[in-house]
């Protein structure tokens, strides 16, 4: 007896999703190995980083059939000034491809039983589906838009409102046509959710787990790495993570090396900005730059902080700091949608005096932070596997003739 071959779906992405080093690309890499377990996965990707090219392999392996389509930046550019005079969300019409459309219409000629976009740009795909279209937004990024106007000014502000009301309507249609809409929490899926009721059953979440082999505090303890007393991780050209490491070296860090003179803070992870690269000039940060593996920095590390003043979704950094059993100190934004509770797993801190406060304590009782990373390590080792937070996608995938 032959074995019933198995069902096709096609699965877009705004980025490749490999490797899973940034936040997006943890989420879409899981996702997608968790599909490829399941169906014949038809995977097409952009690639805007041309180092990512010497990662296809690993996606060739995993995929039935795979498309890459380079994004450099004289083309994001154009794309972005012919958006502006359409009317179009710039943040929707970089993507706009007709080789990666003509690549989806012939996929669907091999009758896929799903097509599944990742990320509120790559959903117009999906907008004439031939089969069940679910999209994974991740975070809401019309109310991270809007939050980028309320921290700008001039054409800046004026640019985001217009990028925040045209990808919020980009949003509610979605809403109307896909058959499933998923974002990575409660709070970011409210945001989303049709409040006339019509379609509000059709939005849900699940929130990011946490590789928890490979996010453990052994698997790092023979990995050199420089120490720091407190570590803040991070793609370092990613305007929340910049905004966030000048705040706190700014306006929290003067005070703690007055009483605590030798304190040293690193700020590690890839393609820091230039801004973020003069924060070294402060006497006891360092700036490493992109680092072969974050987990030995976190392991010798005393202290974890996320001061994120706009945190969307859920941040992967908390997750994976809590994971090594790091204390974790993070702003209120970067608490939500984790699950953590402030003051039993992490502690939540608000503003320049209460992340003072926190660290300062953290480091004269070295008893409370070990008691705080062994909870926040027992949180995520019980409640953060994929394949319990996947679950929720799960039912939402059409039922194979099998089932």
């Amino acid at each position: 007896m032959t074995a019933r071959a198995r069902q096709k779906a096609i699965f877009l992405c705004h980025r490749i999703p490999y490797p899973p080093d940034k936040g997006d690309k943890i989420r879409s890499w899981n996702l997608l190995r968790h599909l490829a377990g399941r169906y014949e996965v038809s995977l097409g990707c952009l690639i805007d980083d041309p180092a990512d090219m010497q990662y296809r392999a690993v996606l060739d392996d995993l995929c039935a059939e795979t498309f890459y389509l380079p994004l450099n930046r004289s083309r994001m550019i154009r794309r972005s000034l012919t958006a502006l005079a359409k009317g179009r969300a710039v943040s929707f019409g970089i993507y706009r491809d007709r080789a990666m459309r003509e690549w989806v219409e012939r996929q669907r000629r091999t009758g896929p039983a799903v097509e599944i976009a990742f990320s509120s740009q790559m959903a117009p795909y999906l907008e004439h589906a031939t089969a069940p279209a679910i999209i994974d937004l991740c975070d809401a990024d019309s109310a991270k838009f809007a939050a980028y106007a309320e921290n700008g000014n001039g054409l800046r502000r004026a640019f985001f409102r217009r990028e925040a009301r045209l990808v919020q309507a980009e949003e509610r249609a979605m809403a109307r046509w896909a058959a499933a809409l998923f974002l990575v929490s409660p709070e970011e899926a409210d945001l989303v959710r049709p409040q006339d009721g019509g379609k509000a059953d059709k939005v849900d979440w699940f929130r990011n787990g946490v590789d928890t082999e490979y996010w453990a505090p052994e698997k790092a303890q023979d990995i050199p790495a420089e120490a720091f007393d407190i570590i803040f991780t991070g793609a370092m050209d990613y305007r929340p993570n910049i905004e966030a490491a000048v705040w706190f070296v700014k306006a929290v860090w003067p005070q703690l090396r007055r009483v605590h003179p030798h304190l040293t803070f690193g700020i590690v992870g890839a393609r820091p900005t230039d801004v973020v690269l003069a924060l070294a000039q402060t006497d006891g940060v360092t700036v490493t730059g992109r680092v072969p593996d974050i987990r030995p920095y976190l392991t010798a590390s005393k202290i974890a902080v996320a001061p994120l003043g706009i945190a969307r979704g859920v941040q992967n950094k908390v997750l994976e700091a809590m994971a090594m059993g790091k204390p974790v100190v993070a702003s209120p934004g970067a608490v939500t949608g984790t699950g953590a509770a402030p003051g039993t797993h992490l502690v939540c801190a608000d503003g320049a005096e209460e992340t003072f406060t926190a660290i300062d304590a953290l480091l004269a009782s070295p008893s409370e932070a070990a008691r705080l990373g062994e909870a926040a390590q027992t949180l995520i080792r019980t409640s953060y596997r994929w394949s319990d937070t996947l679950a929720r996608f799960d039912a939402a995938l059409p039922r194979s003739p099998t089932d």
